[in-house]
Formats: C-alpha cells, structure tokens, sequence
C-alpha cells in the first residue's frame, strides 16, 4: 500500500472516529430529563469543532481519492497502450503545473511522485509563475516565521466574484474568531480565509492576491496582522458597511 492509500486510511479511520464521539455525545445528551435535552454552551462549542474537525478531513480526503484514481486510470491505459498512458501522464502533469501556478489545484501536492518519470524527453515540465503578496499587507508580518511553506497566490478568486455582495459585511469584521466558519456555495469554510479573498475585490485587479489552499492558510497566515491591515484600509479609504 503506498503513501497516498496509506493516509487515505488513516484520515477515514480518523473521520470514523470522530462520527462515533459525536454520535455518542448526542446519545449522552438525548439521555438527559426532558427539558435538558440540549448542549450547554461549552458542550456546543465543542461539538462544533469536532464536526468541523470532521468536514477538514473530508475536504483533506478529497486530493487523496482523485490522485489514486488517476493513477488506477495510467496503469489501465498502460495495460493496452504504454505510448497512449505515457502521453496522457504527460499532459496530465503539465495540466497540474499550469494549475499550481494559479493556485487552483491540490492535486499536485498528492499525486504519486511516480506518475512524473514519463515527462518526455526534451521537453521540461511548466515553471509555475510566482507572485508577490500585494503592497497593501507587509508580508513580513502576516506570514508567520514557522510557516511550512511560502503562500501561493493566484490573480483568480477561489469561489465566484458574485460571493462579494453577498459576504462583504465580513470584510468589515474585524474580530473574527480563527476556527470560524462560514458557508458559501453548500460549504463550509474557515472565516478568516473567507475575509481575506473577499478583500482582494477592494483592491485594483492588478494588485489581487486571492489564496486558494484553506487547509494550512492558518499555518501560514498571521489572521490578527491581516485584520489589523484590513481595518486600517478601510477606515482610511472610507469604506464601511
């Protein structure tokens, strides 16, 4: 079993886990006199994080499930046509660079390292294009000194612009909890990262820099620096509610 089947399992089992506690914590309260019947604010709070601790590792299996997929379907083209499998690999990972550049894709992060060896000959893999984190935030202090990793930024919003009107009194929020939520498009997202993209579309286009990973935006990002700039902008170019 390789890597990718490996913390495939490992997240479903935790996934299985975390169903089992939460239903067992609804049994405790379903147990109680009638009229007690409910969390109390500290067991709400609770039960929220370990229900969104379970939607993270759903949105975290997903990667995971397509690279496998993927390479199930090289090894079956193979079987028949090696040229044809060769090819498709080809163009399937210059199909995932071109996407890491724009910071749409995670799938380049999890699939196999093997399915890169079929790279033809003379032909080099697309150099992601880089950006830099637009003047308005001082990069110095929003990303944090232990991050994994440099953010990746795209000049494309991670859900549609139309999410602008609906969400923008967000923007304007500056105290927003780090494990917050908020649901666009069915799904529920991490409030500060939502904020963040939805305050690219104040700025000019050319100086946008939307963030598309969520799951290590908070390893990466220093939330309260980013609210602290956010606020300063707005009260100084008059925007409000």
């Amino acid at each position: 079993m390789g890597t990718t089947e490996n913390t495939l399992t490992v997240n479903e089992m935790i996934a299985a886990n975390l169903c089992n506690q939460i239903l067992e914590f609804q049994k405790n309260i379903a147990s109680r006199e009638p009229g007690n019947r409910f969390p109390t604010p500290p067991e709400a709070t609770y039960q929220a994080k370990m229900i969104n601790c379970l939607d993270k590792l759903k949105k975290l299996a997903a990667p995971f499930r397509a690279a496998t997929v993927f390479k199930n379907f090289f090894s079956f083209l193979a079987n028949d046509d090696k040229e044809l499998s060769a090819t498709v690999k080809s163009r399937y990972q210059a199909f995932l660079g071109q996407n890491t550049a724009s910071g749409s894709s995670q799938l380049a992060e999890t699939t196999p390292a093997t399915e890169t060896t079929n790279q033809p000959e003379n032909k080099p893999a697309p150099v992601p294009a880089t950006l830099e984190i637009n003047p308005i935030f001082n990069e110095a202090m929003i990303i944090r000194r232990d991050a994994p990793a440099k953010p990746v930024y795209s000049l494309q919003p991670p859900f549609s612009p139309g999410n602008f009107e609906r969400y923008k009194a967000l923007v304007f929020n500056h105290d927003i909890d780090p494990e917050e939520t908020l649901t666009i498009d069915g799904r529920r997202h991490n409030s500060c990262w939502v904020q963040y993209n939805l305050f690219q579309f104040l700025l000019p286009h050319a100086d946008r820099r939307f963030t598309h990973n969520e799951h290590t935006w908070h390893e990466i990002f220093n939330y309260y620096y980013i609210q602290d700039t956010i606020k300063t902008y707005c009260h100084q170019k008059g925007l409000r509610k």
